[in-house]
């Protein structure tokens, strides 16, 4: 059995493989350093276990393969050996074996002097150099060789192994080609390029940090999330197109890098999942379709970041949203779900610029008022492209004074600007009415019965040129007014 443990420094190769028997390489921390372009760099291993100290790959200016799955270390491992008896006599230090259920722990004895005044040694401890994996039940612990006698070792304590991560670091290309299960963080430091050379190439739900290149090559990938400064570029550069899915991990990411189809001709396409807010703020160029079916996907930030004219957005999913205060190039339908302008997942005041818009009765589209000039907006860029079947709601957070001032007679709020004709079958109710009774209505209003005004709703789907330009025309969203 061969077992290689990288636990610090750098360990700078050609290859890592096998011939015969078993070979079982252990990352832990240290940096793996290539010293050549290698399509086998690291392959042909019994196994390869990522722990919690994770992974770094030093591409060194080399084009490398890893076509070992690099896989998160299973079941329980060896986290102690406790020393009961040191024992005496040692003139050098005795190889510690492990063996049990599991496999590929490794361990080292730690000599001290034994104070007999002769220059032998005794253990003071044991340093677990690998946890290994697997292991069911309380390992057996021997020592041989050393000269010494009498040292006693208490039994092997064992717990739960943890994952880490996978660094892509230095100048080059990584290529992850295996079925790598990992499932601490992925990060793509600045300079180089890492390429999936398989559908599960980036780990398990893995938390993703993309500062450099990161090229799906043809193949579909899923990241926990997407994180990243303005250098990154996720890209699918190849003649065959690839989908992206982001979100796994549920938790919330920005990402201020490009997603672009890259040379080749193959669309990128972008799925969003889990319960996250994605935010993508970068200028984004990807022709593939956008899905958001679960949580938010927020275009733009601080009113910067845009997807393409190309790029079809889908939202249809109960608990999905668009959100954002960039601008969404291509057609938005909203199936099932919400599209709410501004930015932190649109729970922010902002304005979202959209190709069209097609709000199908099973969609939202939520609106805040939180003050006299401040309210959500959606800009339709597209002439005729406004479609409204589902409900719109407008919201706020106002309460006491600050409401009341919102909400004062005559005040206007502009929802929604188009130009053209909006299709579609809203109902915008009665005309006139202080919103208390909206729940059940297409178009949901705040409550102004405490203040006695009533909503103007009747220029809602109208449209009128703005006095300083001829186009685009504006829908007038409602008017407060007082009982008349």
């Amino acid at each position: 059995i061969g077992i290689l443990n990288l636990n610090g420094g750098v360990y700078a190769t050609r290859q890592i493989t096998k011939t015969n028997g078993t070979g079982i390489v252990n990352f832990n921390g240290g940096i793996l350093k290539a010293l050549t372009s290698s399509g086998s760099f690291l392959t042909g291993l019994t196994s390869a276990n990522v722990f919690s100290g994770g992974l770094t790959v030093d591409t060194n200016g080399q084009s490398i393969t890893i076509g070992q799955a690099l896989l998160a270390p299973a079941g329980n491992g060896v986290t102690t050996i406790a020393v009961t008896n040191g024992g005496s006599g040692y003139v050098g230090a005795p190889y510690v074996s492990i063996s049990g259920t599991g496999a590929g722990a490794t361990a080292v004895a730690n000599m001290v002097d034994d104070g007999m005044g002769n220059g032998t040694f005794k253990i003071g401890s044991i340093t677990i150099t690998s946890a290994g994996t697997g292991y069911t039940g309380t390992p057996a612990v021997t020592l041989t060789g050393g000269g010494g006698t009498g040292a006693v070792l208490d039994t092997a304590v064992l717990a739960a192994n943890t994952s880490g991560g996978v660094t892509r670091t230095g100048s080059g290309t990584l290529t992850l080609s295996g079925t790598n299960s990992y499932t601490g963080a992925t990060v793509v430091n600045a300079g180089g390029t890492l390429v999936a050379g398989s559908t599960s190439a980036f780990g398990s739900n893995s938390a993703t940090t993309v500062d450099g290149t990161l090229r799906l090559a043809g193949r579909n990938n899923a990241l926990g999330s997407l994180a990243g400064s303005s250098t990154g570029i996720v890209e699918n550069a190849s003649a065959t197109s690839a989908t992206l899915t982001v979100g796994g991990d549920n938790s919330s990411q920005s990402y201020s890098g490009i997603v672009r189809d890259g040379s080749g001709g193959g669309a990128l396409n972008f799925i969003k999942v889990g319960s996250g807010t994605q935010i993508l703020s970068g200028n984004s160029t990807y022709t593939g379709t956008t899905t958001v079916s679960q949580g938010a996907l927020q275009i733009g930030a601080a009113g910067l970041g845009s997807t393409a004219a190309s790029s079809a957005v889908s939202v249809n999913g109960a608990s999905a949203t668009l959100a954002g205060s960039g601008m969404v190039g291509g057609a938005v339908t909203v199936t099932s779900g919400f599209i709410q302008p501004g930015d932190t997942g649109g729970t922010s005041v902002g304005t979202l610029s959209v190709g069209s818009l097609n709000l199908t009765s099973g969609g939202t589209a939520v609106f805040q008022i939180e003050g006299v000039s401040l309210n959500d907006r959606i800009f339709v860029l597209n002439s005729g492209g406004l479609t409204l079947d589902g409900k719109v709601s407008v919201t706020t957070s106002l309460t006491g004074t600050d409401f009341s001032t919102a909400f004062a007679a005559g005040c206007k709020y502009d929802l929604l600007d188009w130009s053209g004709v909006v299709s579609g079958t809203f109902d915008a109710g009665t005309l006139v009415r202080n919103g208390s009774q909206d729940n059940s209505l297409q178009f949901d209003l705040p409550d102004l019965s405490s203040l006695s005004l009533y909503w103007d709703v009747s220029s809602f789907l109208s449209s009128s040129s703005p006095p300083t330009a001829p186009a685009p025309a504006w829908g007038h969203t409602s008017r407060p007014s007082t009982p008349g």
